[in-house]
């Protein structure tokens, strides 16, 4: 008994450790350095367009998206869902003052652009970066999955009552107009049945 609880315990810990190395050595690091290589197609693209003459090299917003993209680059390995609710949480509980500068200072770059067409450009890699980040801490989170697919079955859940809900009026409402639908023509039918009873009476 103890030899087969013990061969079993060592099966389960072989699949942990091969579920573990898939994990974090296989599909992590995979996962990092796909997002790398997303931002420097993203980089050389941000150039490119620079190079074109739609924007200064020395523009502040110019500046400001290769240093984002640089640094998110840098430090790709250490962006995970998990360290990114603990910083929300804490800047929440003690908000540290340069918290809300970045926002500013994006905004003050975008406004020294003088072409709306290349500010809109500029825009537009900005959002793009931010969707590449957040499809890579959805792509590394198990939590994040989890959470996608409760929000799935919430919203078909609601979705398949609110059908049922609007079947059950649609029915409802069918009954009601065919029950008042009835009750017209029962009422036609007496009225027709006294004006008969009437008219008899007449001729007697």
């Amino acid at each position: 008994m103890n030899t087969i609880f013990l061969f079993q315990a060592l099966e389960f810990g072989v699949i942990l450790l091969f579920v573990w190395v898939l994990w974090f050595e296989c599909y992590q690091k995979y996962r990092v350095n796909s997002f790398r290589q997303t931002l420097f197609e993203l980089r050389e693209e941000l150039f490119e367009y620079a190079a074109e003459g739609h924007i200064a090299f020395d523009n502040r917003a110019y500046l400001e998206m290769r240093y984002i993209i640089n640094g998110l680059i840098r430090f790709a390995h250490r962006i995970t869902s998990f360290r990114v609710v603990i910083y929300l949480v804490s800047q929440k509980v003690s908000p540290h003052p340069q918290y809300g500068n970045a926002t500013k200072n994006w905004n003050a770059a975008l406004d020294s652009i003088e072409s709306p067409e290349a500010k809109e450009r500029i825009q537009l890699f900005h959002k793009r970066l931010l969707f590449f980040v957040s499809k890579h801490l959805v792509a590394t989170s198990p939590t994040a999955w989890l959470a996608i697919m409760l929000f799935a079955c919430y919203y078909g859940i609601m979705g398949i009552a609110k059908s049922f809900g609007a079947i059950r009026e649609h029915f409802a409402r069918a009954i009601k107009e065919q029950a008042v639908d009835s009750e017209n023509l029962h009422m036609q039918f007496s009225n027709e049945a006294k004006e008969h009873s009437t008219s008899q009476a007449l001729l007697t």
